[in-house]
């Protein structure tokens, strides 16, 4: 079938790679030199006089953030000849397969580019060895347009450089440091892998400290030529990943047609303005933060500690049209509800007004991706069955093109009230913020709102990969929203609350068979079935299901027809050996890999993944799955005993330190409500009689929380049955103190040993 998009993604996924040389090559190297001098990369600059500290200041602390520095500069600019061949050829390639959206899609941001440039520079001391093995290899991206410059500074006082030549090629993007990434950096996809490189430090020692500084050259696209323009907005937690003395932020607009809209948060300073040259610069200044994880755990830190947000804008009659508010005075006021609701109705009923803005999607290519989609639900006949039935083919359809082109809220809840509209079926526009940045009061711009559509009590929100109709993301669920009819402008916006799930209803369940190995009693077979619902399900869900051909089966889900039409021989040879590699080489390398972060235990042996359900059908919307592997070192001996971690088994579990057992001020988030089982079961070894149960039966159970485990031996096998529940997500910081007796006693069970007594 030609509109069998999905399988037209998965084998592009699967053919196309990147090709990165693994020394930089000598064009770079120049490029580095020059723009190094260009820029005067690590000259001087009166916010990195700081080289040193009280040294009983975070006297326990490994290193230490002496200054730290980001600017950020916009520039407009068109798109390259090259960007829109490479935009217009996979177009052309899809465009078979996609009704000819694809080109529509491809072509619509024809009018230019805004380059935004991002500088990052770091001074950082390092105070012991354990900072110096940290800090032995630096990373940077190497893009066209991208700089990097570093040097050591001993603790005598000599300068060395770094050489960049020394580099090499970094393939996993995932083993960059966030400090070696820019705010403004797109995400890595199936068409972007950007080149990384690691560089080796030698010879640092305690007392050291590194400096770097990085530009990073990210072009933001634009639809035609707008009159207004609205840039992806930049979150900045004032407590990094290490204590930080002196940090800054500057943002540099090229004329006064580009301004800023920013807000602080708890306490965080806020910007001023000046002047340099034609150029308007705003800047931050804040220091003497403690590093991240010194703040309390379960905790929102956007919400909760002192942050700030800001926001580019570019307006071409220069006339300030802040969206939500009249004046830079009132971004520091809350947000009333009615004002949003407003504003909210005429982003819907209104599009063309915002000129674009952002990424929201022009009504006129609405229109026609709608229609098309439409047209394909009519003649596969889905158009003629029930309400409940065209919706759910509908929304799977919408998730086949989401998964393609990456559509955001409300590119979806366009697209999605457009279809039914199409056949008459009334329902609902829901606005909200996301939870994870911000609520309605503090809710400062167009790109902070999530969309989603309200039909028979459910809530249909945008599926990304792997939703199905009516589940709710965790970043929406519990938000007070903004309701109003699809088809009536006039209409008086209401209030509701978007749909929570239960701790029932998201779950993991694990049933794990081990076997100790009886010929070195060290190493532990373990067969597990996993089954996960709800918020659980979707937060395991991209990992468990990366190296499957998943997609293959999503045509099933709307009715369309299987690949095999279109498909030919060497194709289908080509995926078929692709979908071989990933079971048996990528697939058990990647899953050994989160087993032992999980489990903090080397995994000899990855023998086996199977996926069962992966929970992305509307009849069966769990995922399950099993898992076979081989822990090495499992067991101590103790004498003739042997002292075995079964409790392990369940995962890391939080450990609080002292400090924050006992204080709490903010009010804590735990993300979701849910609940966690396991059964766990071993056959005691031939010659050894279990014991040690004493620590293995615990009982908490309050209005927070709750923790179960027992241990029995039954017909010669130990026997653990273990149940974790997060009663609500959201508690005051009163409620501490029952959250806490949970945390203890799930971390003290998972340190629990079961004793294999030798018999005589």
């Amino acid at each position: 079938m030609k509109q069998n998009i999905i399988f037209v993604l998965l084998f592009i996924v699967t053919t196309i790679t990147a090709h990165s040389q693994t020394r930089i090559s000598k064009n770079y190297l120049k490029s580095l030199e020059s723009k190094a001098k260009e820029y005067s990369m690590l000259g001087e600059d009166a916010d990195f006089k700081t080289n040193s500290i009280n040294e009983t200041k975070w006297e326990d602390e490994s290193a230490i953030i002496l200054s730290q520095k980001t600017v950020f500069t916009f520039d407009k600019e068109g798109a390259s000849a090259a960007k829109m061949v490479r935009r217009n050829l996979l177009g052309v390639f899809l465009a078979p397969v996609t009704l000819g959206m694809s080109v529509v899609l491809a072509n619509s941001k024809t009018g230019g580019e805004i380059q935004v440039l991002e500088r990052e520079r770091r001074k950082i001391l390092l105070r012991d060895n354990y900072a110096v093995d940290q800090f032995s290899i630096m990373y940077f991206r190497l893009n066209d347009g991208d700089a990097f410059a570093a040097q050591v500074i001993k603790k005598n006082g000599t300068i060395l450089a770094i050489n960049p030549a020394d580099a090499i090629v970094e393939i996993n993007d995932n083993e960059v440091p966030s400090i070696y990434t820019a705010y403004t950096d797109p995400p890595t996809t199936r068409y972007y892998n950007p080149n990384h490189y690691k560089i080796p430090i030698e010879n640092l020692e305690p007392g050291d400290m590194i400096e770097y500084e990085l530009i990073h050259s990210n072009n933001q696209s634009f639809y035609s030529n707008p009159d207004y323009k609205e840039f992806e907005p930049i979150y900045y937690s004032c407590s990094r990943e290490m204590p930080v003395v002196n940090q800054a932020i500057e943002v540099i607009t090229e004329n006064d047609n580009y301004y800023m809209s920013h807000k602080s948060l708890n306490g965080a300073a806020a910007f001023k303005t000046e002047f340099r040259g034609s150029n308007k610069v705003y800047r931050w200044v804040d220091n003497n933060y403690y590093k991240k994880r010194d703040q309390i755990s379960y905790v929102n830190p956007y919400r909760e500690l002192p942050s700030i947000k800001f926001q580019i804008l570019y307006a071409r009659n220069n006339s300030k049209q802040y969206l939500w508010y009249n004046s830079t005075e009132d971004m520091s006021k809350d947000l009333p509800v009615e004002n949003l609701a407003s504003q909210a109705k005429t982003f819907w009923f209104e599009p063309e007004k915002l000129g674009s803005t952002g990424s929201y999607f022009r009504e006129s290519d609405t229109k026609i991706v709608s229609g098309d989609l439409y047209k394909w639900l009519k003649k596969h006949d889905v158009t003629d069955g029930s309400d409940s039935e065209y919706i759910q083919k509908a929304y799977y359809l919408v998730r086949a093109y989401t998964v393609q082109n990456g559509w955001n809220d409300y590119k979806f809840a366009k697209i999605f009230s457009a279809l039914l509209a199409e056949k008459n079926i009334k329902h609902e526009i829901v606005a909200t913020p996301y939870n994870t940045r911000t609520n309605v009061a503090n809710l400062a711009f167009s790109n902070e709102l999530a969309w989603a559509i309200k039909y028979n009590k459910k809530f249909f929100t945008n599926p990304e990969s792997n939703f199905n109709p009516g589940e709710v993301p965790v970043y929406l669920s519990g938000n007070v929203c903004i309701l109003f009819p699809y088809d009536n402008q006039k209409a008086t916006p209401s209030t509701d609350t978007v749909a929570y799930n239960k701790f029932t209803q998201n779950s993991l369940s694990e049933k794990i068979i081990a076997t100790l190995d009886p010929t070195n009693n060290s190493t532990l077979t373990v067969e597990k079935l996993t089954l996960a619902a709800g918020h659980v399900k979707n937060n395991i869900i991209e990992d468990v299901l990366a190296f499957t051909p998943y997609l293959e089966k999503d045509f099933q889900n709307y009715d369309g027809e299987g690949p095999e039409k279109t498909m030919t021989a060497s194709s289908r040879l080509a995926f078929e050996n692709t979908k071989k590699s990933w079971k048996e080489k990528e697939k058990p390398e990647y899953m050994k890999t989160l087993v032992e972060q999980d489990l903090n235990f080397d995994v000899e042996k990855y023998d086996l993944f199977q996926l069962i359900n992966d929970g992305r059908s509307f009849k069966n919307q769990n995922l399950e799955f099993k898992e076979k592997y081989t822990l090495s070192r499992f067991t101590s001996l103790a004498d003739k005993d042997i002292l075995i971690g079964l409790p392990s088994l369940i995962g890391s579990q939080s450990r609080i330190n002292k400090q924050e057992q006992n204080q709490r001020a903010f009010d804590i988030d735990v993300s979701n409500a849910r609940s966690l089982k396991w059964q766990i079961e071993m056959p005691i070894p031939t010659g050894y009689t279990a014991a040690g149960f004493e620590n293995i039966n615990i009982s908490v159970d309050n209005k927070c929380a709750s923790f179960m485990s027992s241990g029995k031996v039954v017909d010669g096998k130990i026997i653990l049955d273990v149940t974790k529940t997060y009663k609500v997500a959201k508690m005051p910081a009163s409620d501490w103190p029952l959250l806490l007796e949970m945390l203890n006693a799930a971390y003290n069970f998972s340190q629990s040993k079961i004793v294999l007594q030798k018999q005589p």
